[in-house]
């Protein structure tokens, strides 16, 4: 779906990225390690910084850190797809709540919805985990004036946004046919 959106895409690169033989981009190094240091926060806890691989998050007095007490959840899959076709989807849950998903999302960009909405991960998370209700936490460091935020080690949490997403008729028909495309492109360009 990424390599669809783009209109000058390279697809060796996507698929060197697929492969994992390219390191991630700078900015997505940052967002791993924000996320790795969400994971040691106690339900419950008020957050004033997190500190974690040589990085800095700080929050402003209003911002909250909201964690479950269920996290990092992991769940496979197996989705039978037309023609015979078999997919295994792997996903792991920031947070979990009955029936409802929490994933955790830092941006050096501004607050997006459209960008989240778009993607297929809370279509997948809802139809893999049986959930009705996914909500991101949307954690926004935007660019400081002087330079660009990614260029230190120091971000400064500006706003936590919420933005919820709810299963809807035909979720299901919508993440197999998703993964038919995805499969396609994986038989011709990753036969491995």
């Amino acid at each position: 779906q990424y390599f669809q959106r783009q209109e000058n895409g390279d697809v060796d690169e996507l698929i060197a990225r697929m492969r994992r033989q390219l390191p991630p981009a700078r900015p997505m190094e940052i967002g791993i390690t924000f996320h790795e240091a969400l994971e040691a926060v106690e339900p419950g806890s008020t957050i004033t910084s997190l500190h974690s691989g040589g990085f800095s998050f700080h929050f402003p007095e209003d911002a909250e850190a909201s964690v479950s007490e269920i996290r990092e959840l992991k769940l496979e899959r197996l989705y039978h797809l037309p023609g015979g076709r078999e997919a295994t989807l792997v996903g792991k849950v920031d947070g979990l709540f009955g029936g409802h998903v929490i994933d955790h999302k830092f941006t050096l960009s501004g607050f997006d919805p459209e960008r989240f909405m778009s993607t297929q991960q809370w279509r997948c998370y809802l139809d893999m985990f049986g959930g009705d209700v996914f909500t991101w936490q949307v954690y926004c460091a935007p660019r400081q004036e002087g330079g660009l935020t990614w260029k230190r080690d120091d971000f400064t949490i500006r706003e936590v946004n919420p933005l919820t997403a709810y299963r809807y008729p035909g979720l299901h028909d919508d993440v197999v046919s998703a993964l038919v495309r995805f499969s396609d492109f994986a038989e011709r360009f990753l036969p491995e």
